[in-house]
C-alpha cells in the first residue's frame, strides 16, 4: 500500500508491485492482497486488472507514512515538514 500511496499519481503493474516486493509473495497471494486493499478502499484498480494506484488521499498517505514508512524504509518521514511545504504552496498557488 505504500508503495501505491507514494506512485498515487499513476497505475502500476501487478509486476512492478511484485518486483519492488522482491518477489516475496506469490501471484496468487498478491493478488489475493491487492483485491483485500481495493475492498477496503486503500487502492483503486486501474485501467486492466493487473493495475493498481493508490487512493487520491494525501491525509490517508500521511498517517500511513507516519506509522509504518520508518519501518519498511528505514527513513523516517517529517510529516511536519510536508505539511508546512504544502500549505505554503498552497498560500503562494507555486508547486
Amino acid at each position: 500500500m505504500l508503495f501505491l500511496s507514494r506512485k498515487r499519481k499513476r497505475e502500476c503493474t501487478r509486476k512492478e508491485i511484485s518486483d519492488h516486493l522482491k518477489g516475496k509473495l506469490l501471484d496468487s497471494q498478491l493478488e489475493e492482497k491487492l483485491h483485500a486493499l481495493e475492498s477496503g478502499d486503500l487502492i483503486t484498480q486501474g485501467s486492466s486488472n493487473f493495475r493498481y494506484r493508490g487512493i487520491e488521499d494525501d491525509i490517508l498517505d500521511l498517517i500511513f507514512r507516519s506509522l509504518y514508512e520508518e519501518e519498511i524504509y528505514q527513513t523516517k518521514p517529517d510529516i511536519a515538514a510536508e505539511l508546512t511545504a504544502s500549505v505554503e504552496t498552497k498560500d503562494t498557488g507555486v508547486k
